[in-house]
């Protein structure tokens, strides 16, 4: 993104303070990629540092604000509609607490912890909370050319807790839910060094892959009949190739108990008659 991308900021608000504190109040930014209100200030100067903050903010195009900060994202997702959120920053060099929360279409993304300075370098206790009514919603936005054989696949829900730091890292109480599938668990990541590590353990309810299985007309793969005579049959699985670049090296434990559903495993049988 160009900075000619950014279009025309537009800024207000009372400005105090001395030479150890400064404090912005009536805050007002208007930009074409983000608005913004609310409070701002600093002190502690030269030394602590301490700072406290509290903005409301809006986006129409949350893609591109994601893509200007670092983080890439799908431009399908500005067709949800216009994001808005809160956060609330406050703390000083020892560390910092953070509330923020956003909502985008009819969902929800809550981020809730602190970080903290210790002599092994910056640590972090987060909590994650992520509700969307419709998962199908949130799919086609990610994944434009997704689209489920089922149409509507339900509510997606996840809660996460993750502490450590960024080398190394525990995810505990993970609870989601996608459609019917419901998944509990803990994660622990080591990132360090030349090979990560990462345990999974997840426990499973029943699982049914069949309404995420992607909708269209069925291919028809070319097959030998009963006299060499060329014959196709459905195929409900994708044959586009992938262009995924190799993973790094990297070694893990999964560990996943399923309970097979009374109504079968869902996966799709085939059946050829000679």
């Amino acid at each position: 993104m160009r900075a000619s991308d950014l279009g025309t900021l537009e800024l207000s608000g009372h400005v105090s303070g001395d030479l150890t504190k400064l404090a912005v109040s009536g805050l007002k930014s208007q930009s074409p990629l983000l608005d913004a209100a609310g409070e701002v200030s600093i002190a502690g100067f030269p030394h602590q540092h301490t700072l406290a903050a509290s903005l409301e903010l809006a986006s129409s195009r949350l893609a591109a604000l994601l893509a200007l900060v670092g983080a890439p994202a799908p431009d399908g997702l500005d067709r949800l509609g216009r994001a808005s959120g809160t956060l609330k920053l406050s703390g000083d060099r020892e560390g910092y607490s953070l509330e923020s929360k956003l909502a985008l279409a009819d969902g929800s993304l809550a981020l809730v912890g602190k970080s903290e300075r210790s002599a092994v370098g910056p640590s972090f206790a987060l909590t994650l909370d992520w509700d969307e009514p419709e998962a199908a919603t949130l799919m086609s936005a990610l994944l434009p050319a997704y689209r489920p054989a089922a149409g509507r696949l339900g509510p997606f829900q996840l809660h996460a807790k993750a502490a450590g730091t960024a080398a190394k890292f525990d995810v505990s109480e993970i609870d989601a839910k996608l459609g019917a599938i419901e998944l509990k668990g803990t994660a622990a990541a080591t990132l360090g060094g030349a090979r990560p590590q990462v345990a999974l353990k997840l426990a499973a309810g029943a699982v049914s892959l069949d309404p995420f299985l992607p909708a269209g007309e069925e291919e028809r793969a070319p097959q030998k009949g009963a006299r060499g005579q060329a014959t196709t049959v459905a195929s409900r699985w994708s044959t586009a190739s992938s262009t995924s670049p190799p993973p790094r090296s990297t070694t893990g434990n999964i560990i996943s108990r399923t309970r097979r559903s009374r109504r079968g495993s869902g996966m799709p049988r085939s059946r050829s008659r000679a």
